[in-house]
């Protein structure tokens, strides 16, 4: 919960999480991730994700409710801490400040 914290608190607009999302489809992790997102995805993880037959997928919006990064996996917590790294790495170099948030 610690990190879901900290994800949350490294973006100014939402993150959303969604668990087997494929599920509600009927359809496999291979059928519902289409060949876009596929090359978004590294091929080991993608097919861990095929295998196990689950997927976990963060959008975090860390300054504006339009740019957005996504995050891939099958287990939700390395999923969290991957989010976490990659907010962390590419935090804008401009002042929160020209990105106020909303009242």
């Amino acid at each position: 919960m610690k990190k879901l914290k900290e994800l949350v608190s490294l973006c100014q607009a939402s993150v959303e999480i969604f668990i087997n999302e494929h599920r509600s489809c009927y359809e496999s992790v291979e059928q519902y991730i289409s060949d876009g997102e596929k090359t978004e995805i590294e091929p080991e993880l993608f097919s861990e994700m095929v295998r196990r037959d689950t997927m976990v997928r963060i959008e975090a919006y860390p300054n504006t409710p339009i740019c957005f990064h996504t995050v891939y996996h099958y287990d939700i917590d390395q999923a969290v801490e991957r989010a976490v790294e990659l907010l962390k790495r590419d935090k804008p170099q401009i002042p929160n400040s020209e990105f106020p948030t909303p009242n």
